[in-house]
Parts: structure tokens; C-alpha cells; sequence
């Protein structure tokens, strides 16, 4: 499990440099379009506003799995705080298997929708874009966030072994 564990990671990793990317592309467009503007060209490239949604959806979906592999999420455990350490344990570990299945299943939600629309052809065609791939790329952040949950799983129910060893 020790190799899963640092093949998802690695994963993760790449996912949030890929969002990074895309975050770059967005705020270069951004700057791009501005700068058109300003300089009064009179150019304008379609489907901007369009671009830099998905673009922005993109980068935060790639996103989620590492901000949870590095615990940058609000946690609030008011009710669960003051509960015996394993009924903490058995409430962790029901909701990482129902995240772990919720996000598996928006993954392959989209991913199906993303392989419908290639298939099928996107509403955006018509403007010059083709959306289908940051669909797939949201559906792979997903895919990403429910193998993360998998890991947070594993951890809850197989302790480490100083923590083990803390549980008696």
C-alpha cells in the first residue's frame, strides 16, 4: 500500500502542476486580451470569456486532490472532537469511503459526459473551441480527489505504527 500511497501522491502532484499551467494560460489571456484593448487594435479572439471559465473550472478541479493530500482544507470536527478516539476513527472512515465514492462517481459522471460531447461534437464548435478536453482534464481532478480519499481510508483504518502503538 506504501507504493499506492506514493504513486497517488506523485499523481496529485502532477495534476496540480497541469492546474498550474492551466491557471498560467488563463492569466495569460487575460493579459493578452487587456493588452489589445488598451492599445485599441481592434482585435478581438473568440470565445474568451468562454476559455477563461474553463480554464479557471480546470485549474481549481486539478486542484482539490492535492489541497487535501496536504491537509489546506478547513477540517471542523466540533461533534466528532470530544467522541472516544474510535468512534473518531469509525466517523472518519465512513466519511472518507462515502467521498471517496461520491467523487468516484463525479469523475466518471463527467468523463462521460466530456467522451459524450467528443463523440457527439460540443455546442462551442461553432465558436472555434473544443471544450471536451478541459472536461476530461475536471474529470481526471476528480478521479484524482476520490484516489486521495482512498489513501485518507487507508490511513484511517491502518494506523501508522506509533499511532498504533498510542491506541493501545
Amino acid at each position: 500500500m506504501r507504493y499506492l500511497t506514493k504513486l497517488i501522491e506523485s499523481l496529485s502532484i502532477w495534476l496540480i502542476r497541469l492546474g498550474g499551467f492551466l491557471l498560467a494560460l488563463m492569466v495569460g489571456l487575460i493579459c493578452i486580451e487587456t493588452l489589445l484593448d488598451i492599445f485599441g487594435l481592434g482585435i478581438s479572439i473568440p470565445g474568451t470569456s468562454q476559455l477563461k471559465g474553463w480554464l479557471g473550472a480546470g485549474a481549481a478541479a486539478l486542484a482539490l486532490g492535492y489541497t487535501l493530500l496536504i491537509n489546506g482544507h478547513l477540517r471542523t470536527n466540533v461533534v466528532t472532537g470530544r467522541l472516544p478516539r474510535v468512534v473518531q476513527r469509525t466517523v472518519d472512515a465512513l466519511s472518507c469511503l462515502v467521498f471517496m465514492f461520491f467523487f468516484g462517481f463525479i469523475a466518471g459522471e463527467i468523463t462521460f459526459r466530456a467522451y459524450s460531447l467528443m463523440i457527439n461534437g460540443s455546442p462551442a464548435e461553432g465558436r472555434g473551441l473544443v471544450l471536451y478536453p478541459f472536461i476530461f482534464l475536471m474529470g481526471l481532478g476528480y478521479a484524482g480527489l476520490a484516489l486521495i480519499f482512498l489513501i485518507e481510508l487507508w490511513k484511517t483504518l491502518i494506523p501508522e505504527r506509533s499511532e498504533a502503538d498510542e491506541l493501545g
